[in-house]
């Protein structure tokens, strides 16, 4: 039944992200919660309802939270080619005083107890997929996040208050 629902918020994201013309962050996480919160409902409304489900329902849930489990630990920034990810990183890392040095795959960040990798996986022209690598429970790490999340658009606008 959830379903009627789930579908239409996906495909207005990816409609979104295909016709906006600004960069945009797709973070897997929030792909994954999404798709949890209307499997956790469906499964509510499942068994309150007392009707058995499909198995197309089942395989459809079974699919769209393996491709949520797969897709969580990465970032795709689209409508971003290489050069200008690496340049906002770059910015980001400057602006947090987070030393870094160039990595085959990535940047190697260097912090007081860890170092932790953030990979770049060039996927397509214009697209990169970012993955953090050793970056739990680091509080620089959640700031770099936070920053990146406030620099780049997501998929669906968030509300911004002028206040000048």
């Amino acid at each position: 039944m959830l379903i009627i629902c789930y579908v239409p918020i996906v495909l207005v994201g990816l409609v979104l992200v295909v016709f906006r013309k600004v960069a945009i962050l797709v973070r897997g996480e929030r792909f994954f919660g999404l798709t949890v919160f209307f499997l956790f409902g469906a499964c509510i409304s499942t068994f309150a309802s007392g009707i058995r489900p499909s198995g197309s329902e089942l395989l459809f849930w079974g699919a769209a939270l393996l491709t949520s489990l797969l897709l969580k630990d990465y970032w795709f920034l689209i409508r971003e080619d290489e050069a200008a990810t690496a340049a906002v990183l770059e910015n980001s890392f400057a602006m947090l005083l987070i030393p870094y040095e160039q990595h085959p795959r990535g940047y190697a960040l260097h912090l007081r107890d860890a170092v932790v990798l953030i990979e770049i996986f060039p996927s397509v022209p214009k697209c990169s997929i970012l993955r953090f690598r050793g970056a739990a429970g680091q509080g620089k790490i959640r700031l770099l996040r936070l920053l990146l999340i406030k620099k780049i658009q997501p998929v669906f606008p968030r509300l911004t208050i002028d206040l000048r």
